[in-house]
């Protein structure tokens, strides 16, 4: 279902990213065929069900990266959906959409989010200069996006790598899932959650994952709601990434 919190917790309850609330940017992680492309689609489908009743200035709007061009091909034609060796500019529009919203304070700051999936490879995939940019664009949205209505969603494999996001920035994440055996790994576990001195996740099979909320809870098992209606879903999707509309000027980095 769309309209409902993707994830279900052992024993009853759901949950899901509500914006705008106390979970600033969301992280999920999984290995091939995990499912975490979907987890991701689900979160922030339900994002936008979920505020429908609410004032139309926090119905939420959606740019994607994808370096990989497999789980948003269907929605390259979108004008807001990066892919390829185009994926990077994904963050260059979040990041111009910051630095307008800071110099304008007249501008209605609907919720944005920037979903990027495989961060690790788009990083690495990156040279030099351009690189060095990137970089420093994506660290200001982590750190200052949320107060311009601007949140990070990111997709990954392994954000361990030289070119995956720092332990500082790790920490502005508001709530990290771990699917299958992602959080069983130690080195992930270690780094990526909040664990007490000797603690460790077992390995979970493929559409279950432990969950986390960064303000001093303990990980939690959940599962992964079904898909009843892939095409509602898409059509949520595609609709929130219609919504943005980026001004036709550039905004230079700041």
């Amino acid at each position: 279902m769309v309209d409902s919190k993707p994830l279900l917790k052992r024993g009853g309850g759901k949950i899901g990213w509500s914006i705008p609330s106390p979970t600033i940017n969301f992280l999920v992680l999984g290995n091939v065929g995990s499912g975490k492309s979907v987890v991701a689609k689900m979160l922030v489908a339900n994002i936008f069900m979920e505020n429908l009743k609410k004032p139309k200035q926090l119905s939420p709007m959606l740019i994607v990266s994808e370096i990989k061009q497999e789980d948003w091909l269907e929605f390259e034609d979108s004008s807001n959906v990066f892919l390829g060796w185009k994926a990077h500019k994904a963050i260059e529009v979040a990041y111009n959409e910051m630095i307008r919203r800071q110099e304008d304070r007249t501008i209605e700051r609907n919720p944005l989010i920037l979903l990027i999936e495989e961060v690790t490879v788009l990083m690495s995939s990156l040279e030099g200069k351009q690189k060095s940019k990137i970089q420093k664009m994506l660290k200001s949205i982590i750190l200052s996006g949320r107060s311009r209505s601007i949140y990070c969603c990111f997709v990954s494999q392994d954000l361990l790598a030289q070119d995956g996001i720092d332990t500082n920035l790790r920490n502005q994440f508001g709530a990290v899932l771990g699917l299958g055996n992602m959080a069983s790994r130690s080195a992930i576990s270690s780094s990526i959650f909040d664990l007490k001195p000797g603690q460790k996740l077992e390995a979970l099979p493929n559409r279950y994952g432990w969950y986390q909320e960064m303000n001093g809870s303990q990980p939690i098992k959940v599962q992964v709601r079904n898909v009843r209606d892939f095409s509602r879903m898409n059509k949520v999707l595609k609709k929130m990434l219609e919504q943005y509309q980026p001004p036709n000027e550039s905004a230079s980095e700041g």
